[in-house]
């Protein structure tokens, strides 16, 4: 018998009820790290998104699908305030104002 076992073997001998709460607790601890995980994935996304878009430049919804921005995305920090509409199919940061050389970057990439 391997010596990590005789460590555990104890657990062999819990109760049901016992047994059952601890798989609870463990499933509850999975979770939540899980939510943590996705949670710290989407700030660093919208880190990402911010830091990387040029000022006054519109971006179309097919560019930022090739970054990893879906329509969903897209959509949830639309209702949140990050991004705004900017016609069809194109987004703008919130509060930028769209000049020429901001469109003629975007119209070149």
């Amino acid at each position: 018998m391997p010596s990590w076992f005789k460590n555990y073997a104890h657990l062999m001998t819990l109760s049901y009820e016992t047994a059952i709460y601890i798989n609870y607790l463990l499933t509850l601890a999975w979770k939540y790290s899980y939510l943590v995980r996705m949670h710290n994935e989407a700030k660093s996304k919208i880190n990402r998104l911010v830091s990387h878009w040029p000022r006054g430049t519109p971006a179309t919804a097919s560019y930022l699908n090739t970054q990893g921005f879906s329509h969903n995305l897209l959509t949830k920090y639309k209702k949140s305030g990050w991004v705004q509409s900017f016609g069809r199919g194109a987004y703008l940061l919130n509060g930028d104002k769209v000049e020429w050389p901001g469109a003629l970057y975007t119209l070149q990439t």
